[in-house]
This record gives C-alpha cells, sequence and structure tokens, in this order.
C-alpha cells in the first residue's frame, strides 16, 4: 500500500498499541504504550505526534483486534476497551488510509520479512505451502498465508475439546466460570494461562487483571510449573493440528503474540512436547506425515504488524 510521507501507523491490540511513522520509505519512531493508560485512539495519537515532535501529522493506517460490521466503527470484544470511530477521527482531522485487522497485517509482515527465527530443525514443508500464522496474546489470533495472499480468520473461537480427564476437569472448570461452552482462547491466551494456571493451583487469580500470566508461572514450584506447561502445550498442539488439517496448511507453523514471546523469553516454549501433539493424529499415514514435517517459525519483531500495513 502506498501511503503518504510521514503517515503514522498504528497496531491496536487488546493490551498494547504500538505506534511508527513511515517516513522516507521506512518505519522510523516505533513506540509501544499500554491502551489502559489512554482514553481513546485519539489521545494515542496526540500523544505519539508529541512525543516524536511532529505536530503536523494527520495521516494514520490501523491494524486493529477491534472488528466492524459496518466500516465505521471498531469494537473490541471486551465493552470497556476502547471504540474505534472512522468518523470522529475524521472530524479530528485525521484521513484514514486503511483500517485491517491486526493479525492479518502481522500475517502480512511475517510472510513478507525476514524478521522470523526457525524453531525446528525441519525447515522444508514437503506437502505445501501455505502458511499458517498464530499468535496466543490478550486473544488467540489466527491466519493463513499463501504467497503474498492472507486469508484471516476470526481465531480461536471455535469451541474446544478435551482429550483425557483432566483436560475434561479443566474445560468444565471454564465452562461453569463463564457459563459457556469454552473456546480454545480461554485456554491458548493470556486469560487461558490464568485460567490453567487456577486449575492446577485450585485457586482464583483471574480476578487480578495487574498479575501478567507469565509471572504466574515463574513464581511457582517446577512441578507445579510443568503441569501448567504442559496442559498450556497439550491444548495449544490440538489447536495447531486442527489449524494445519482444517486449512490443509503444511508450509510453517509462524508463531506470535505476547504469551508466545513471553514464554520463548523464558525458555518455556517447548517445541519438542508441541511438535508431539500437533504429529499425534489417528489418522491416514499421509496426513500424518504431513503434521509431522511442519516446520516451526517464532516472529522476531514486536513491530510486524506495522510492516504488514505497508506490504505493496
Amino acid at each position: 500500500m502506498d501511503f503518504p510521507d510521514k503517515t503514522i501507523l498504528a497496531d491496536i491490540g487488546g493490551t498494547h498499541i504500538r505506534l511508527g511513522l513511515w517516513q522516507d520509505g521506512e518505519i522510523t519512531h516505533t513506540r509501544k504504550w499500554q491502551v489502559s493508560d489512554l482514553s481513546s485512539l485519539g489521545d494515542a495519537l496526540q500523544k505519539y505526534k508529541h512525543d516524536i515532535h511532529e505536530s503536523a501529522l494527520s495521516d494514520i493506517a490501523i491494524a486493529t483486534a477491534a472488528w466492524s460490521k459496518d466500516d465505521k466503527t471498531w469494537h473490541f470484544a471486551h465493552p470497556d476497551r476502547w471504540v474505534i470511530d472512522k468518523q470522529d477521527l475524521a472530524n479530528d482531522g485525521w484521513s484514514v488510509h486503511m483500517i485491517i485487522n491486526d493479525f492479518k497485517a502481522s500475517a502480512l509482515g511475517a510472510i513478507s520479512t525476514d524478521q522470523v527465527a526457525a524453531l525446528s530443525k525441519n525447515n522444508t514443508a514437503p506437502f505445501n505451502q501455505k502458511k499458517i500464522i498464530i499468535g496466543p496474546g490478550t486473544g488467540l489470533g489466527l491466519a493463513y498465508g499463501e504467497g503474498q495472499t492472507i486469508s484471516e480468520t476470526f481465531g480461536g473461537h471455535m469451541i474446544c475439546g478435551a482429550a483425557n480427564e483432566e483436560q475434561m476437569r479443566l474445560v468444565q472448570m471454564v465452562k461453569d466460570i463463564n457459563q459457556k461452552a469454552p473456546i480454545f482462547e480461554d485456554f491458548i491466551s493470556g486469560k487461558g494461562l490464568v485460567h490453567i494456571h487456577d486449575f492446577v493451583m485450585n485457586t482464583q487469580t483471574a480476578q487480578d487483571k495487574d498479575i501478567a500470566p507469565i509471572d504466574l508461572i515463574l513464581k511457582l514450584g517446577e512441578g507445579e510449573r510443568l503441569r501448567i506447561l504442559a496442559l498450556f502445550h497439550d491444548l495449544f498442539g490440538q489447536f495447531i493440528q486442527k489449524s494445519a488439517l482444517y486449512g490443509h496448511a503444511f508450509g510453517g507453523v509462524y508463531l506470535d503474540g505476547g504469551i508466545i514471546h513471553a514464554l520463548h523469553k523464558h525458555k518455556l516454549l517447548d517445541l519438542e512436547h508441541l511438535s508431539a501433539i500437533v504429529s499425534r493424529a489417528n489418522c491416514a499415514p499421509i496426513v500424518k506425515n504431513a503434521l509431522e514435517a511442519i516446520p516451526f517459525y517464532i516472529i522476531d519483531d514486536p513491530y510486524i504488524a506495522l510492516k504488514g500495513l505497508i506490504v505493496k
């Protein structure tokens, strides 16, 4: 996409907003702030202009986790999050050149950049080149990439099943909390990691929003931490497996999202465990071989969605 010089690029998630300036053919002046510290997108844009000493900026392109039914306002799943109103932005003097789903933007960035790191020894996909981009963070994003084409989805909003008795008890606990059948996002996300923690520890910390999920895990003893991580990897592996089979996508799993990066930073992301769950399928040999051959990567760029916005 061709934007005017000095266009603000914004990636607005449920927890953070990331901003950058498209200037002279590159992204500069990147910033990352907590959404909860700002009252609105307009507030964030004014803060950004002041922060980078560029008071005359008026062009913006947006990637967001919010969804729109009418192409006028974008709403997050949680009612206490910002509403992005295109008309309000125009009334405040902003020219909005694009608003797209943030995970579509991340996926575009992922398949168009070399800012990825291989996690698996096998990096050749023998079946096809269709890629899966998955991002557990505040929510659970999922997209497919083939060539320069991205197929976006509603992410991890499909109902989650259970493969054994322990998982059944976990699913039942979350069902009792939510008063409805749990979805994969209830387990493979920040809140999901808290749910699994509470299940293992037989406690309730989900109400305390000031505790980062990774901090809950790090302060535990080894046995408790390993049990939580085992359940997380089991359910995450099931989600990846379903995503690969439903999308007929075996060209690589590209991992992104705050939870993934936190686990990877603290050496708690167990690729061997994850791969074993992905390939554990009672299916025809050709299908099992396809699952076993999927390479894994991690997207090594916190501003990948901003790069996705500028993909031509």
